[in-house]
C-alpha cells in the first residue's frame, strides 16, 4: 500500500509513514494547495486525511515547515470568505430569525443547551459536521505552530492584519484562531494529565499569551458590532460575528480554567447581554458560554 493510500484511509498499522517523511511533506503541501477546492466540494474525507498526515509530521519530523501552517490557514480563510460573502450577499435583505428570549427549557437545562450548541453550525454556508472537520484541521495546525513556539505570533499577525477588514473577514480570522488555540492547549493539558498520572514530578507551566490576544480581539469586535447595529435590527453577518465571539470566549475559558477569572470582568457583559438576544443561535452560544464560565 502506497503512502497516499495510507493517508487517504488514515491508517498505518506498521508505522511506515514516519520512514517516508519527505514524501509525506510533499503530499501535505499538495493537499494544502487544493484546500479551497476541497472545502468548496465539502470533501470531509480529504480534509481528515490532510489533518492525519499533518499530525504524523508533528510527531516525527524534526524540522517543521512553519510556512505550511500559514498556507493552510490562508487557504481556509480565503475559501470560507468567498463562500460566506456570496451567501450573505444573496441574503442581504433577509432578517435574522428572531425568537422571544422568554423561552423556558424543560428538563435538564445544562444538557439541553449543550445539545443545542452541538447541533448548530456557526458559519452560515456549511453543515456542523463540515465545520467541525475544518476545525480539527486547524487544531492540528495549531499544535504544530505551538510546538515551534510560533502560535502566539501566528495568531497576533493574523488578527492584527484585520484592522481595516470587513466584519466577516474579522469573524473568520477569529474563528480560525480560536480553533488553533484549542488544538495547542488541548495537547498541552493532555500531556500534563499524563505526567500527573505517571507522577513524574514535572510541573507544566502554561503561557496564555495567544488567549489574551484572541480575547482582546473579541472585545473589540463585539463593541464594533454593538455600535454598528444601534437603532436597527441585527444582520446575518452580525449574528455570525457575535456567535463566533461567544464561541471564542468559551474556548478561552475552557483552556485557561481558573486563570480566566481575572479576565472575567472584561467579558462577562458580552456574554450576559446576549443571553437575552432575539437570535436563537446567538442565545444558545451565550447560554453555553455562561455555563462554562
Amino acid at each position: 500500500m502506497c503512502i497516499r493510500d495510507r493517508v487517504s484511509i488514515r491508517q498505518d498499522p506498521f508505522c511506515q509513514l514516519p520512514e517516508h517523511l519527505e514524501c509525506l511533506q510533499q503530499l501535505v503541501e499538495e493537499k494544502a494547495g487544493r484546500l479551497s477546492n476541497t472545502i468548496k466540494l465539502e470533501n470531509e474525507q480529504e480534509l481528515s486525511s490532510l489533518s492525519y498526515a499533518l499530525d504524523i509530521l508533528i510527531q516525527f519530523a524534526s524540522n517543521k515547515d512553519f510556512s505550511l501552517i500559514k498556507d493552510i490557514g490562508g487557504n481556509i480563510l480565503e475559501s470560507l470568505e468567498s463562500d460566506i460573502s456570496r451567501t450573505l450577499s444573496r441574503r442581504h435583505n433577509s432578517k435574522i430569525t428572531e425568537q422571544s428570549s422568554n423561552v423556558i427549557l424543560a428538563g435538564n437545562l445544562e444538557a439541553e443547551i449543550v445539545n443545542c450548541q452541538d447541533s448548530v453550525a456557526l458559519l452560515p454556508t456549511m453543515s456542523k459536521r463540515l465545520e467541525d472537520t475544518i476545525g480539527k484541521l486547524l487544531m492540528t495546525a495549531g499544535r504544530m505552530a505551538g510546538q515551534e513556539s510560533q502560535l502566539s505570533l501566528l495568531i497576533e499577525n493574523s488578527l492584527s492584519e484585520q484592522s481595516c477588514s470587513t466584519t466577516i473577514q474579522k469573524t473568520l480570522a477569529l474563528w480560525c484562531s480560536a480553533w488553533a488555540m484549542r488544538g495547542f492547549y488541548n495537547e498541552q493539558q493532555s500531556n500534563s494529565e499524563i505526567c500527573d498520572f505517571l507522577d513524574t514530578g514535572e510541573v507544566e507551566e502554561y503561557t496564555y499569551e495567544p488567549c489574551y490576544v484572541i480575547l482582546e480581539f473579541c472585545n473589540g469586535l463585539a463593541q464594533e458590532i454593538t455600535v454598528a447595529q444601534e437603532g436597527r435590527s441585527m444582520s446575518l453577518q452580525e449574528e455570525t460575528a457575535l456567535s463566533v465571539v461567544l464561541f471564542t470566549i468559551e474556548s478561552a475559558c475552557q483552556v485557561m480554567h481558573n486563570d480566566f477569572e481575572p479576565e472575567l470582568i472584561d467579558y462577562l457583559y458580552t456574554v450576559v447581554e446576549n443571553i437575552a438576544s432575539p437570535s436563537p443561535i446567538e442565545r444558545q452560544f451565550a447560554q453555553s458560554c455562561s455555563l462554562t464560565i
